[in-house]
């Protein structure tokens, strides 16, 4: 009775034992395939963490889009500040000129009178002299106060010509670093939002499936571009994909003829677009810049052209929104289209605050394939890790290049005020 009770009591232990080793074989497989997960998951995480270093490191996406938003408000503002300043100098400079007509007239007057007074001298040589010697005194000094005062009013008219150059030469000049700090913000609303609207986006197909997507989201010339760069579709960096995407469409506010929101359509618009290139062609490049400086100036304020302006704005807006739901699947709704469409105000505002500086500026967006330049380029992948040949698969934002001075002088002179936002592969052999 006790042998077959000790025998029960063996076989429970090691049942237990077993049972015992079983689990902690089971947690130690669970923890290396977790430890391995995380791993794996590490690396597609690497590139996605840059890519939303600014969403992750202060708080939500919603919250830095807002803040965003907050920045476009203070770019338009600043932008009304310049006009305004614009303006006073301008009736600065009218005063300015009305009091330089005015001197002028009392300059000549004053001219005449000296010459008119020289002539009655020579023609009355002969005149009795039986004045006093004072008198006589004052006579001589007469002609000499004269031609001192006019030489005064010379020099202040001289000085007030200096004056009016000075002040109106560099009204609506803006330095580099001030169209840099701006595109930059720029370039930060427009990843905030991709952020925002298609973080969450499955985008586990092939290529070429994706590049059949892109059929028929645009011209041909553009969506043969984007097929380019979706053909090394990386799936762990698919938002620097899809902001590639939106950029594209978004060149066209950079790029447009004389200034965006111009409808060949209408036949105003029509005819100034002809203006201006008969303009390039028989213009300097100096006079041509203040020339179209005037033009846009005078066109912005028409109410004709805000209507335009504001349907162009719409208008890339509903391209980049319909290329990214083909891609994605996702609908941005509403609110992410009228989000969209204040970040391409405020690239509309930019792009006329271009076209009023004497300088001449490019936009260039790099093609898929081109090898990376560091002159130009600025590699978004901070994995830390050069690439010995490395070539572009996508480009987030373009580089500007200004040509000329401020005066719109030296044209042989070249900046590259911000480099172009690109995603590097190695080539391969």
């Amino acid at each position: 009775m006790s042998a077959s009770h000790g025998e029960e009591d063996s076989q429970m232990q090691l049942d237990d034992g077993l049972i015992s080793a079983a689990k902690e074989q089971d947690s130690s497989e669970s923890q290396s395939g977790r430890a391995n997960s995380r791993s794996t998951s590490s690396k597609f995480a690497n590139l996605r963490a840059a890519f939303e270093k600014d969403t992750s490191t202060d708080g939500p996406p919603k919250r830095n889009f807002a803040r965003s938003a907050e920045c476009g408000r203070q770019c338009q503002d600043e932008i009304g500040k310049l006009r305004d300043e614009r303006d006073r100098e301008e009736e600065m400079k009218i005063a300015l000129e009305e009091k330089c007509t005015k001197l002028e007239e009392e300059l000549e007057a004053l001219e005449q009178q000296t010459r008119g007074q020289k002539e009655a001298g020579r023609l009355t040589p002969g005149q009795e002299t039986n004045g006093t010697n004072e008198q006589d005194h004052e006579e001589a000094r007469a002609p000499t106060a004269q031609s001192d005062e006019v030489h005064l009013l010379q020099q202040q008219l001289a000085e007030l010509k200096k004056t009016i150059s000075t002040s109106t030469r560099m009204s609506s000049s803006v330095t580099d670093s001030t169209f840099a700090q701006e595109m930059g913000v720029l370039h930060h609303e427009l990843q905030n939002w991709i952020v925002l609207n298609f973080r969450r986006a499955k985008m586990d197909v092939a290529p070429n499936e994706l590049c059949n997507r892109l059929e028929g989201t645009g011209d041909f010339e553009r969506v043969a571009w984007l097929q380019q760069i979706f053909r090394v579709f990386d799936p762990s960096a698919k938002l620097a994909f899809l902001q590639c995407v939106a950029t594209v469409f978004l060149m066209d506010v950079f790029c447009a003829e004389l200034v965006f929101g111009l409808n060949e359509g209408e036949q105003w618009c029509a005819v100034l677009l002809k203006a201006d290139d008969s303009m390039q062609k028989t213009l300097g490049s100096q006079a041509y810049s203040k020339w179209r400086a005037a033009t846009v100036e005078a066109v912005g304020q028409s109410a004709v052209f805000q209507d335009h302006l504001q349907k162009a704005n719409e208008g890339v807006a509903d391209s980049i929104c319909h290329s990214l739901h083909k891609l994605t699947e996702i609908d941005a709704g509403e609110g992410g289209k009228a989000s969209l469409i204040g970040i391409i105000k405020r690239a509309a505002s930019l792009a006329h605050l271009f076209s009023f500086q004497q300088a001449q500026y490019q936009f260039i967006l790099p093609n898929p394939g081109t090898p990376f330049d560091a002159e130009t380029m600025e590699d978004i992948a901070q994995d830390g890790e050069e690439l010995s040949s490395s070539v572009i698969s996508c480009v987030t934002f373009p580089f500007i290049i200004k040509n000329g001075d401020e005066c719109g002088d030296n044209t042989h002179l070249r900046n590259v005020i911000m480099k172009s936002r690109v995603l590097c592969r190695e080539v391969e052999s």
